[in-house]
């Protein structure tokens, strides 16, 4: 009688045993995971379980450009190109500013077949953008704050003629702190649209059809593939989304192919 209840016993764990996903016990170990736990998983080159990690931070415990440029590391060793191109893509969406993200996502880019255009147009524009993304968001902020303290300061000596002599001087440098305050917000302002635009997105799906209209039955127009990134045109309805990719490619994807930055 003692042997059959042991072996019922035996049969009930290894029943809970095989009822019970690795999933749950992965969750756990996920649940206590830190950044430089997933830093340590990627540096012994464990790119599997360091994904897992990485993931689980950003979904539990919030994002940083930092997390998202390891994880597009991770997802490029593994030779996911898409999904690196999508992870450097939101890094550098958080801090445009960082020359590692932007080498590595130029390497990634080179291993997918659609080559994105450079549609940066007139050349201003161009400079414009390369000249906000020269800093991040928050030094953009701190020298701004600065030159506004400095131009009150400058304003209120020259107002009150606190120095006579050099009169000309403190004006000159007070509009000059007055010009630095004002690029710096705008520089600042351009960052910040850019980390709050929606309207970017990577096709994920190893080739993806561009329609003439939002059905499945409508004429094909163009063929685009993973890793490809298109600018969204109009996401109003359900499962279909009207995308531009270069200046002249123009249709409608399946929202499931497509990951928006």
């Amino acid at each position: 009688m003692k042997k059959i209840t042991i072996l019922f016993y035996a049969i009930w764990m290894a029943a809970n045993m095989l009822a019970e996903p690795i999933s749950t016990q992965n969750r756990n170990d996920l649940a206590h995971m830190t950044k430089s736990a997933a830093d340590s998983l990627y540096m012994k080159e464990n790119y599997k379980d360091a994904i897992k990690a990485y993931d689980y931070i950003i979904d539990n415990k919030g994002i940083s450009p930092e997390l998202y440029y390891n994880l597009g590391n991770c997802y490029y060793r593994t030779d996911s190109f898409a999904l690196a191109i999508l992870n450097y893509e939101r890094a550098l969406k958080l801090d445009p500013s960082d020359a590692d993200i932007r080498t590595n996502l130029s390497l990634a880019r080179t291993k997918i077949k659609d080559k994105n255009p450079d549609n940066s147009g007139f050349f201003l524009v161009a400079w414009w953008k390369t000249f906000s993304n020269w800093l991040n968001i928050n030094l953009w902020k701190a020298i701004g704050l600065i030159c506004f303290i400095l131009c009150l300061s400058l304003w209120f000596i020259h107002h009150y003629q606190i120095i006579q002599s050099h009169r000309s001087i403190v004006k000159m440098f007070l509009y000059a702190s007055l010009f630095i305050f004002i690029l710096c917000n705008l520089a600042a302002y351009q960052q910040y649209r850019t980390s709050t635009n929606d309207n970017s997105a990577i096709v994920m799906k190893e080739s993806s059809i561009l329609k003439s209209s939002p059905t499945e039955n409508s004429n094909d127009l163009y063929v685009l593939h993973a890793g490809s990134r298109i600018k969204i045109l109009d996401k109003s309805m359900e499962k279909w989304c009207e995308v531009k990719f270069g200046d002249d490619k123009e249709g409608w994807i399946n929202k499931d192919d497509i990951e928006i930055i």
